[in-house]
């Protein structure tokens, strides 16, 4: 079976470097805002910055996209803003965006897939009407539009470094133009830190074709369960994991960008595949298939599996992009070998071609 999940970027040589320091100074290669927090988890890094935009920018109405992952909603909701929701599919159109803005203090982007819309376009919109632009980064760590790194437009940005993520483990951070003061928070603890430990080290055995059959099911509760808030602040060792893997993230960027090109370039064109720019975060090739349980079924069959992101949601009914990105979104992760992609591609021509 080729599944659709991440694997996960972490090493058994990460866990253990990371019990000597690790240097910060490769941060600034892909995260462009001056002033560094490093939190506990990226939804909680999200509320962070809401709540102190709340306090010292006076920002009540934030605008939210209708289509993204439920821990947003949430992160959004305890830092005590009010949402106003802008209607968007996978990707942001501007035109949406500049509708929504009039109604609100801030304006939220999240880069969903690691997709990237026209930054410049939505950065130039919200200046001239004075919106604080805060960019989730979540999944497109190292994404650009226009040559220009996303989480450099805003205000403030936050990054996610959890298992799934384009660097995993556990942790999140915050990126901002100018100073932050925030509250003393408790150190993660330690049992998230174990079983991200523990999760690294059998992860070879899970992603392995000959067990993910076994797996599968605890796979499947795990992207079910409700997400805890995590307000925490940061795990120094889980810091360090991270920015040993930030070393070796231009290869596993290049990797994902490599594939992404691979379907742009080789699939036919009845396939439904959501084409973005060639420097977006490449974290999933995505499907927009009208009658997904049936492609499910008989990709599955071939022994290729395609994911539904059970947690990203439409939050607001009336709004027909995210209805439609809601509804018919497929996903399968790029950080994979070359063959595997080749194969998935071939099926995937065949199946096209001959509807």
């Amino acid at each position: 079976m080729l599944f659709s999940q991440q694997r996960i970027t972490p090493q058994w040589g990460d866990l253990a470097a990371a019990f000597l320091p690790q240097p910060t100074s490769a941060l600034h290669r892909l995260v462009e805002l001056p002033f560094h927090y490093w939190t506990g988890s990226g939804r909680e890094a999200l509320r962070l910055v809401l709540s102190h935009c709340r306090v010292e920018k006076e920002v009540s109405r934030i605008g939210v996209p209708t289509f993204t992952c439920q821990v947003v909603l949430d992160a959004v909701r305890r830092s005590g803003c009010v949402p106003v929701f802008y209607d968007c599919g996978v990707v942001a159109d501007p035109a949406d965006i500049i509708r929504v803005l009039p109604r609100v203090d801030a304006l939220l982007i999240t880069y969903n897939f690691g997709f990237v819309p026209e930054m410049d376009v939505i950065a130039a919109a919200c200046k001239r009407r004075d919106v604080i632009l805060i960019e989730d980064c979540a999944q497109a760590l190292g994404a650009r539009w226009n040559n220009q790194l996303v989480g450099g437009f805003g205000s403030y940005a936050v990054y996610s470094f959890g298992l799934s993520k384009n660097i995993g483990f556990c942790g999140g951070l915050i990126a901002s133009k100018e100073k932050m003061i925030l509250p003393r928070m408790p150190p993660l603890p330690l049992r998230h830190v174990r079983e991200a430990v523990v999760r690294t080290i059998v992860s070879p055995f899970f992603f392995s074709s000959l067990f993910y059959d076994l797996f599968k099911p605890l796979l499947r509760d795990e992207l079910s369960r409700k997400q805890e808030p995590l307000t925490y602040g940061y795990s120094s060792y889980a810091r360090r994991v991270v920015l040993h893997q930030w070393r070796r993230y231009d290869r596993i960027l290049a990797l994902r960008r490599r594939n992404a090109i691979l379907f742009k370039e080789k699939l036919i064109s009845s396939v439904p595949l959501l084409r973005g720019n060639v420097h977006d975060g490449a974290l999933y090739v995505v499907l927009l298939e009208n009658d997904r349980a049936a492609v499910q079924r008989h990709l599955e069959k071939r022994g290729v599996e395609f994911g539904v992101m059970r947690t990203f949601r439409c939050f607001e009914r009336g709004n027909p992009k995210a209805s439609r990105a809601e509804q018919e979104h497929l996903t399968l992760a790029l950080y994979r070998p070359k063959r595997e992609v080749e194969r998935i591609i071939s099926i995937l021509n065949e199946y096209y071609g001959g509807r």
